[in-house]
């Protein structure tokens, strides 16, 4: 009786299954797009504490049974992208504001900050 042979032929390839990549916390998400655009961290917490609102459980229930973790991921980034987006916004109106009640020495430099918060608006 013969045994069978279990070794591989020279001509087989081994396939090795590859882990699927893990999905983003949106924490570490939010400080990666805080750290790229140099928005301070603590200053947009304390904006985001007082401008927006918590999700409610049933919003937060219903999107982790409708969502695939692809789609979470997308939905987290892209509310991020958001917040930011309504932060930048929010700080350029105030710098306009700044910009009208101050003297010139200090209208210059808030205007070249305003510039540079515009910019970084645009390209987000």
């Amino acid at each position: 009786m013969e045994t069978p042979d279990t070794s591989l032929d020279s001509s087989e390839e081994v396939v090795e299954l590859e882990e699927p990549e893990a999905i983003p916390d949106p924490v570490d998400t939010e400080s990666k797009v805080l750290s790229d655009l140099q928005i301070n961290p603590e200053e947009f917490k304390n904006w985001k504490e007082e401008n927006l609102r918590p999700e409610s459980k049933a919003y937060d229930f219903f999107k982790n049974i409708l969502l695939t973790d692809e789609g979470e991921q997308f939905e987290d980034e892209e509310k991020i992208q958001k917040q930011v987006s309504s932060y930048l916004a929010q700080k350029l109106n105030k710098n306009l504001e700044l910009i009208d009640e101050s003297d010139e020495f200090s209208r210059k430099s808030l205007i070249e900050q305003n510039k540079k918060d515009s910019q970084t608006l645009l390209d987000n």
